[in-house]
């Protein structure tokens, strides 16, 4: 990962936001389901190595759905995504 922060293109925020925006509660419930297990786990995998570009990749990805789930369920906007992300990155990711 590139310092402390995430680095999840624009393109790729717009694309997990429509998902988001496009999904039933049922199935935005399965997207953080998915999100936070692929935290756990990789989580996991950083107390014994240091993490491939693959697995960094995975972990961007599945705190920028969690955020933008936050923030849509919360109605908020940029300022509230970018404290959410470093809040989640330092807990599931220790930076």
């Amino acid at each position: 990962m590139r310092g402390y922060e995430l680095a999840t293109s624009s393109d790729k925020q717009q694309v997990i936001q429509a998902l988001i925006d496009s999904a039933t509660p049922n199935e935005c419930q399965k997207l953080r389901s998915q999100a936070e297990e692929i935290l756990g786990e990789i989580h996991a995998r950083m107390g014994r190595k240091l993490l491939s570009y693959d697995e960094n990749k995975a972990a961007e990805l599945a705190i920028e759905t969690l955020t933008r789930l936050d923030a849509t369920t919360l109605r908020k906007g940029a300022w509230y995504r970018a404290k959410r992300r470093v809040q989640l990155t330092q807990m599931y990711l220790g930076v």
